[in-house]
């Protein structure tokens, strides 16, 4: 398979046109740099796959079939993330295929539930997506060492969980693989939605049908069962029910030893609610949970539901313009396909990339779909095609408060940058090559730190690394009210502390299927 150089790492030739600090003192950016090309214990790890780019790895969080997800450290910026590493020689198309519908979507999605890519470093052999780390590890896991969770704090994680499902819905993308093994713990009362594999953009808008059978078995709707063309805003709303089902329970409302069994029980949409559950919340979850798509309830529908009511949503309508920056440079500069490396999308030479299941998992996919990203032809392609197409859907025309907060965010962005070394001329460089940039991951990290302490202190995100080339971050308190929500990082899969209890549950883990 042709390598694509989707990663810009910075070299000395490059940085020494760059000016150093004022007092004329190697910066810590340069430092690091002449380690990575010097060092010869640095260079020893990268052999080792100790290392890539500006990330050193600390410990493996999980593997599956085609990956593995390690937490590592930032070097200039000291920050834990989590790196889902792909061996490029195990990639068929479809695996590539869905490796960039998970990239593409991670680029366009900007909430405080969902997971945020940083950056994508690609090497000879392997592709790296480096992603915010959750310390505490899958939903799934909580619930199934500790039982199931109690209503008012379910009403507050299950809220998180549909804010970024709107989200995603506002902005024409649906998610498709909604399970308590997607949703995982940031900090305690704070959960992220992530694993965006099966994700994908409705270029025709909302009324557009799709034809792929994806995601968990015991999350799919009665269509998907019916290999019915479906609208995918439904879909993710069935799987909402089943996982405010699971959270409330710790059951699955469809059981069965075998997927022929589980498709008869959900087509005949028998299920029933143990008697615990309160009234407002059975209604909830007996109204998601219709055989037929036009009956369920809409998100809007379940916002305003008495059992969620007095709740807070993590971004009301309006609000998610403080959380997202544009523009600026966590969005890559748009270039047009002939203008990406001198490659036309879809070039027979560029293969087509690329994202890939999780975990010991087999996952459910048939059919195919004409959409944007599956029209991708590579990794940096995906990166820097086709966001126009998003950015317009999305409104940055709040008020003046919130954009002066998002020009405060980006000033003091910038300041840390300076601090490292890295100059504002530096960063316009780099700004068309977007997550495939080192020094634009950089810049990313920090300010989705700032953009977290607007509720949580960075402390418990804050690491020290003695072998890093730089001193850490000074950590900082972002005034503003419009950044609600807080997280310490992604945690990829299987993290969580495990048990030896409740194996009943562990049995029933829900399996995301590719049928190939």
């Amino acid at each position: 398979m042709p390598t694509t150089a989707v990663h810009t790492l910075p070299n000395e030739s490059t940085s020494s046109t760059e000016p150093e600090s004022s007092s004329g003192v190697e910066t810590p950016y340069q430092r690091l740099l002449h380690s990575l090309h010097h060092d010869q214990r640095w260079l020893t790890e990268v052999s080792l796959g100790k290392r890539v780019g500006f990330y050193r790895f600390q410990g493996e969080l999980g593997s599956g079939n085609f990956s593995q997800v390690k937490m590592a450290i930032h070097q200039l910026t000291k920050e834990r993330v989590a790196v889902k590493i792909l061996d490029k020689a195990k990639l068929d198309q479809k695996t590539r295929r869905m490796l960039a519908k998970e990239i593409g979507t991670m680029e366009y999605m900007h909430h405080p539930n969902i997971i945020r890519l940083y950056e994508v470093v690609e090497t000879y052999s392997k592709i790296h997506l480096v992603m915010e780390y959750a310390s505490g590890g899958e939903l799934f896991n909580k619930i199934t060492t500790t039982g199931r969770i109690a209503e008012n704090d379910a009403k507050k994680l299950f809220a998180q969980v549909v804010s970024a499902v709107q989200f995603m819905h506002d902005h024409n993308f649906v998610h498709r693989d909604i399970k308590a093994e997607n949703v995982f713990y940031a900090a305690p009362g704070l959960v992220k939605l992530g694993d965006f594999g099966f994700s994908t953009q409705l270029t025709d808008g909302s009324g557009q049908k799709l034809n792929t059978f994806c995601g968990s078995p015991p999350y799919a709707a009665p269509e998907l069962f019916r290999d019915e063309m479906y609208l995918g805003a439904p879909v993710d709303i069935w799987a909402l029910g089943v996982l405010l089902y699971f959270m409330v329970t710790a059951q699955m409302p469809f059981k069965a030893p075998t997927v022929a069994v589980l498709k008869k029980h959900v087509l005949e949409g028998t299920f029933s609610v143990p008697g615990h559950v309160s009234f407002q919340c059975r209604k909830m979850i007996e109204g998601i949970l219709k055989k037929e798509p036009r009956e369920r309830l809409t998100l809007q529908e379940i916002c305003n539901s008495v059992w969620l009511k007095g709740i807070t949503f993590p971004l009301t309508p309006g609000a998610s313009d403080s959380y997202s920056l544009s523009p600026n440079f966590d969005t890559p500069v748009h270039k047009t396909p002939e203008n990406s490396s001198g490659n036309a999308l879809g070039n027979k030479d560029n293969p087509e990339i690329v994202v890939v299941s999780e975990g010991n998992k087999e996952s459910l996919q048939s059919g195919s779909e004409g959409n944007s990203v599956d029209n991708q032809s590579s990794v940096e392609g995906l990166l820097t095609v086709g966001r126009d197409s998003v950015s317009r859907q999305q409104s940055y025309s709040g008020s003046e408060k919130k954009e002066n907060n998002i020009v405060g965010i980006e000033m003091l962005a910038r300041k840390e940058l300076l601090n490292f070394g890295i100059t504002n001329a530096m960063l316009e460089k780099h700004s068309s090559q977007g997550a495939r940039s080192a020094i634009i991951g950089t810049y990313r990290i920090l300010v989705h730190r700032m953009q977290r302490q607007g509720h949580l202190d960075s402390d418990t995100a804050f690491v020290d690394d003695g072998d890093a080339s730089s001193s850490a971050v000074p950590s900082r308190s972002v005034s503003t009210n419009h950044f609600l929500f807080s997280s310490f990082g992604r945690r990829s899969k299987s993290a969580a502390v495990k048990s030896k209890g409740h194996k009943p549950h562990r049995t029933n883990r829900s399996r995301t299927c590719i049928l190939l």
